[in-house]
């Protein structure tokens, strides 16, 4: 699922990786951060309305039926710009981002229980959390903070006490994302930005860090990858800082790759790659 067009009037799209074929799912709803629920079902998304933002949804076959013009479901209104991070595991409630007036971007729970909605605070400091990403097992949360000199670097803890974190990034780090197998992700921001895997210990709260390994290069800097396993580069990509999509099971990723030039009016692509760890013993 992705945004197609410019920020202020962008459709929702369906891409088939197999056929390089696009569906319309939307039309004339400016769409911003589309995140899919876990039973493939739905796509979320905010959008700006009249005083504030909202937090929709689509049925996904209803709308490729109708090409875009299937009614949209509103999940919450607000006065604050909203972002949707992620469903559940169980697909009954999502984490988003708000940005308050009085503490910046925080992290926030919506759930609708047997018709009931809730809105509730995860994370609200003084600091700006963003991007949460909560794994796949519905058990731990990862998410990015400036709290440190204000540098954004990523954190996780354990859903059921956010408070008790550990920073899992050291030289900044972007758009965690968790693979099937709990490792988790994210754009290494420093040292020409890299793709970073991280293993974790997830026996107790606070989890700790077991392992950290480079698996991609970004395309952050015009020196070629410098990072080599087995006499073989590893692959560069030019990441949009858009986020990125991780298989873990397929060993695949998807990336939204940055525009070729500077014109904003110029698009960037869909890069998938795939087979890349089984490649190298990347250590």
């Amino acid at each position: 699922a992705v945004a197609i067009g410019p920020p202020a009037a962008a459709d929702l799209w369906l891409v088939d990786l197999e056929s390089d074929t696009l569906s319309r799912l939307t039309r004339e709803v400016p769409v911003h951060r589309p995140i899919w629920s876990p039973d493939g079902a739905r796509i979320a998304f905010s959008t700006p309305i009249a005083g504030g933002w909202s937090l929709m949804s689509v049925d996904v076959e209803l709308s490729r039926q109708t090409d875009g013009t299937a009614p949209i479901t509103t999940l919450l209104r607000s006065d604050w710009r909203l972002y949707p991070g992620a469903w559940s595991a169980d697909g009954r409630s999502l984490i988003l981002q708000a940005r308050r007036a009085d503490t910046g971007w925080d992290l926030l729970r919506w759930t609708d229980a047997a018709g009931t909605e809730r809105t509730e605070p995860l994370r609200s400091t003084a600091a700006n959390e963003t991007n949460p990403a909560p794994s796949p097992d519905g058990r731990w949360l990862a998410w990015e903070s400036d709290e440190l000199d204000n540098v954004v670097q990523v954190y996780v803890a354990s859903l059921s006490n956010p408070a008790a974190r550990t920073q899992v990034s050291e030289t900044g780090g972007r758009w965690p994302v968790w693979g099937d197998d709990l490792a988790l992700y994210y754009w290494e921001t420093g040292n020409q930005g890299k793709l970073r895997r991280i293993e974790l210990g997830l026996e107790a709260s606070p989890p700790t860090v077991v392992r950290s390994q480079v698996v991609l290069c970004g395309g952050l800097s015009d020196q070629p990858c410098e990072i080599a396993h087995d006499d073989e580069l590893l692959p560069t990509v030019s990441p949009s800082w858009a986020g990125f999509g991780v298989d873990s099971d397929r060993d695949r990723w998807l990336f939204l790759a940055a525009p070729p030039t500077e014109d904003p009016r110029q698009p960037g692509g869909i890069v998938v790659l795939e087979g890349w760890s089984a490649r190298s013993d990347l250590r």
